[in-house]
């Protein structure tokens, strides 16, 4: 019995070793690093989410997992057992949020994120003057914005996204964007949608 045990304690630790070899090859580490898209200086306790897909327990298929984690006053983080479908989103006050970002089909991956400051103001003032619609729907496509994160489609959240004004009467709002982007600005009275937004290529249009 004990020769049988010695012969077979050999396969064990074949196994193990397959186990262990086979768990490591599906892992994926991100090793990454936040800074500032200007200025190349790290940021400090940025959010980053992504998703962990796990397999159910039935064999019915997977789920996804979604965790967090914030980069350290370097802008370093890192993260392990991700599957190679990327980092879902990164943010920080401030500054514009960064959306899918891909990571390559490897076990270890060294990324640099760089994130665009939200520096500037946009000014806007709104006066009716033609005394018959007294509101004024509004909208901002950023094709900065789309291309950071691809979450709004572009579309930049307004404080006040239609005004109610009198003949004569004005409106004032400050918008936060960063400082070298280009914006286009869209006013109708009615409700404006995100497709006829798009479509427009003015960089102050009235939509008919």
């Amino acid at each position: 019995m004990k020769k049988n045990i010695l012969l077979f304690l050999p396969v064990l630790l074949l196994c193990f070793s397959i186990l262990f070899s086979c768990r490591k090859d599906s892992s994926t580490i991100i090793n990454g690093t936040v800074i500032d898209k200007i200025t190349g200086e790290p940021i400090d306790s940025a959010l980053i989410k992504y998703t962990i897909t796990h397999e159910r327990a039935n064999g019915s298929g997977t789920w996804d997992d979604l965790q967090y984690v914030y980069s350290d006053k370097t802008g370093n983080f890192f993260i392990e057992n991700i599957l190679p479908l990327g980092i879902f989103s990164v943010q920080k006050v401030g500054y514009v949020t960064k959306g899918q970002v891909g990571v390559k089909n490897e076990n270890v991956n060294d990324i640099t994120i760089k994130m665009a400051p939200n520096d500037g103001l946009l000014s806007l003032r709104v006066e009716n003057l033609l005394g018959v619609h007294d509101t004024i729907f509004l909208a901002i496509y950023s094709p900065t914005l789309k291309s950071e994160a691809d979450i709004s489609g572009g579309k930049v959240k307004l404080p006040i996204p239609f005004l109610i004004l009198v003949n004569g009467q004005s409106y004032s709002q400050t918008i936060p964007l960063a400082s070298d982007q280009d914006v286009t600005i869209y006013w109708d009275f009615k409700p404006i949608t995100y497709a006829t937004a798009v479509v427009s290529g003015y960089k102050s249009k009235r939509i008919n």
